[in-house]
């Protein structure tokens, strides 16, 4: 008897054990032969259409079922494999082998570079390999080889750069870094200098307004940078590089896995430039002297029902341009300067320990503490703001993963206090807001009868100074099969305008800043059209992808530098403003470890100046981007060249009547009307692989083309006579800087 009920308690622990083992998902990480995450990549259970994907992060959470045990995981340009998942496996690391030739030739290049057909939003990844075909010194020099984001100079003086969009500037598109909004206030101006190239692991770009959990902002999309994370990088990097006109950089990344929980990493740069360059003898350095110390120390914990994470990110920027031998002597030479201290603290921690794998709570903090010290000609330009930023998520599914939702809070807290000029452009705002999100992702499989998805989310915002804020979005897509998507996407967004901090070319002249009015809120909504398809054509690889948006302004801040010559006047729109814009690109791998990408934009963007409606000065109609990449078998060796074609730019009218007035002769260095020659970039680069380095050469802006003469009135910047336009070094329209070479080196320590 005694025996019979020893029996029967085993075997009843058995049972219940077993039943516990089933009930527990399966988690874990898709990765390459060289351990690179697979962002993407489809998981189900063989014979359903029971699945995942692994997020940005390359990691997946699957509920098991009762009738397989079986797991297909499969990922474009790798063998599809299916393993058997055992009761005990909770945990597991899934490795990926490379297909055929021909598809490894393709793998490799869309795991660096590619639209996903999966996703609901319309989003386009680059990765560590894409970043690494440039020499990447910072985030502005990340986006090359891409046809979605185009960088610009915001002026001649400064070196200030930004990002275009959708044909709008980059103030309409929110940047996050790790989902959380960065780069904006203060952190604007120099924010891309602020990320160095070599911290990042990869950049999402989401076209269009998408989701509503990271805030109202995000007209025309949001680009999300995810950083290196100890636990998964390299224990030890370092990056050095150097170009011919005595440029700098050392990156040097020390990563610890402590144990299976806890990890901890540093990242740490230097810059330095400080020779005076000047190739078309106007007198004023063609970019700024500058040197920039940036560190970042990040601490996870990833335990069973928490994970967390602090970061603490800290730089000090200097930069000095202007006329050259300017040394603080404001008085007889045009200088500036901009002294720059940035701290941040950035924390997040999850709880993913509840009943259902998919139930998790996440609380995303930030405080940023930014302080400028800068001089503009005569004028100082002193800045602070402080930020704080609280975002409160939780999320579950309804039923099965196919049905997923969002709800949610947030606060942010702005404390702006920026004078120029002895005027206060500063003001608080505080903004609390909720949200909810519902999602509809049925999975695209070879068995899938399901096609349609959906991501619709609204939230409302109260505004300390503005009122509420309503926002609601809209994205549907259609799998025709795995490979092919068409999407539709629509929503509002809202944005507060920083007059300087955002226009800081406005700075680098000697123009009177007029405000007309009280300015409103920027408030807009975006429609958008995507079709995305992976395919082959003569047995090769070949990825297209076609968007179409419209961007319409219910009211926007204008910047008007035309209607006065020595005025800009800030204004809210009185009329109609609106983008169109077109992208196709299309990535093909021609040959043997060969390929090309193609990239054409079309623009058009107008915007109603004192009545009438024009288009906007300065942004090019035609855009068009060739890239082609070529490796050896062995990998060793990688070749790799962008061409950049710039079209026709409408240049903002200076002159109106006069071309030469008595006293002050030609007016030629004043005259800007017209429109702007079309104008190519080549930017080429080689890379040697030996063990754990990596040597690289390569030149930019090879063709040497330049803007000869970017500043106006640069003989005369303090300039007084109302008949003359002012000195005024923001009508830029093509690089000011000619050819440049560069070269350096990786070590990596695994």
């Amino acid at each position: 008897m005694k025996s019979l009920i020893i029996k029967n308690l085993l075997l009843i622990t058995f049972v219940v054990n077993a039943s516990i083992l089933l009930a527990q998902p399966v988690a874990g990480m898709v990765v390459d032969q060289n351990q690179e995450i697979l962002i993407g990549a489809t998981l189900y259970w063989q014979g359903t259409e029971t699945g995942t994907t692994t997020g940005t992060d390359g990691y997946f959470k699957i509920d098991r079922i009762e009738s397989t045990t079986m797991l297909v995981i499969s990922y474009v340009g790798f063998k599809a494999d299916t393993i058997q998942i055992d009761p005990e496996d909770t945990e597991i690391l899934i490795i990926l082998s490379l297909g055929s030739l021909e598809e490894v030739e393709i793998t490799s290049n869309q795991r660096d570079h590619f639209a996903s057909t999966l996703s609901t939003i319309n989003i386009e990844t680059i990765g560590g390999g894409e970043l690494k075909k440039a020499a990447c010194c910072n985030l502005s020099e990340s986006f090359e080889t891409n046809g979605a984001v185009n960088v610009y100079y915001s002026d001649a003086v400064t070196g200030a750069k930004e990002i275009e969009m959708l044909g709008l500037r980059g103030v309409y598109s929110q940047m996050m870094l790790e989902n959380r909004p960065t780069m904006r206030g203060l952190g604007y101006t120099f924010g891309m200098e602020y990320i160095p190239g070599t911290w990042v692991s990869n950049i999402s770009i989401a076209k269009g307004a998408s989701n509503v959990v990271n805030g109202y902002e995000g007209i025309t999309g949001n680009i999300n940078i995810e950083l290196l994370k100890p636990f998964e990088a390299e224990r030890f990097f370092v990056n050095g590089y150097a170009n011919h006109v005595g440029r700098s950089e050392l990156n040097v990344h020390l990563n610890h896995k402590i144990n299976k929980k806890w990890s901890i990493g540093t990242l740490l740069h230097g810059s330095s430039f400080n020779n005076e360059v000047d190739h078309n003898e106007d007198l004023f350095l063609d970019t700024p002297k500058k040197s920039n110390l940036n560190g970042l120390v990040r601490a996870f914990y990833r335990g069973d029902k928490i994970r967390s994470q602090l970061n603490i990110h800290a730089l000090t920027s200097n930069h000095q341009g202007g006329q050259i031998g300017f040394n603080n002597d404001r008085d007889n030479l045009y200088g500036f300067e901009l002294f720059t201290k940035r701290v941040e603290v950035f924390a997040k921690m999850g709880y993913i320990g509840f009943e259902s794998p998919h139930r998790s709570i996440g609380w995303i903090n930030n405080a940023t503490w930014h302080e400028n010290d800068g001089l503009f000609g005569k004028n100082d330009y002193d800045a602070t703001e402080r930020n704080l930023y609280s975002n409160l998520i939780f999320q579950d599914i309804i039923q099965t993963t196919e049905h997923a939702y969002k709800l949610g809070a947030s606060y942010v807290l702005d404390d702006y206090k920026e004078v120029y000029d002895n005027i206060d452009y500063g003001q608080t705002e505080s903004v609390v807001g909720v949200f909810g999100e519902y999602t509809y992702t049925p999975l695209i499989t070879p068995n899938s009868s399901k096609k349609l998805g959906i991501l619709a989310g609204l939230r409302a915002d109260y505004h300390n100074l503005y009122g509420l804020f309503v926002i609601p979005r809209l994205t549907v897509k259609y799998n025709f099969d795995e490979n092919t998507v068409v999407r539709l996407n629509t929503g509002r967004g809202i944005k507060t305008a920083r007059i300087l901090a955002e226009n800081i070319g406005v700075l680098a002249s000697s123009r009177t800043i007029n405000l007309t009015e009280i300015l409103r809120p920027e408030d807009a909504w975006n429609i958008g059209l995507n079709f995305t398809k992976n395919t082959t054509f003569l047995d090769k690889e070949l990825s297209l992808s076609v968007d179409l948006y419209n961007t319409r302004f219910n009211n926007q801040v204008i910047i008007d530098r035309e209607t006065s010559t020595n005025e800009v006047l800030f204004y809210n729109l009185k009329g109609r403003s609106f983008s169109n814009n077109f992208l196709a690109s299309v990535i093909y791998n021609i040959y043997h470890r060969t390929e090309l990408k193609f990239a054409y934009k079309y623009n058009d963007v107008q915007t109603t100046y004192e009545g009438t409606l024009q288009q906007q000065p300065l942004i090019a109609k035609h855009r068009g981007l060739v890239t082609l990449d070529y490796k050896t078998k062995d990998n060793t060796w990688k070749f790799h060249t962008t061409v950049q074609i710039v079209g026709p730019q409408r240049l903002p009218r200076m002159v109106h009547e006069n071309h030469s007035i008595e006293g002050h002769g030609s007016l030629a260095e004043y005259h800007r009307t017209g429109i702007t020659p079309i104008f190519a970039t080549l930017n080429a680069q080689v890379t040697k692989t030996y063990k754990e380095w990596e040597f690289y050469l390569g030149g930019e802006n090879l063709t040497n083309y330049m803007q000869h003469h970017p500043i106006i009135g640069a003989s005369d910047p303090f300039n007084q006579d109302p008949g003359i336009p002012s000195f005024d070094a923001s009508q830029v329209f093509a690089p000011v800087m000619g050819a440049m070479i560069y070269g350096g080196f990786r070590y990596t320590l695994k």
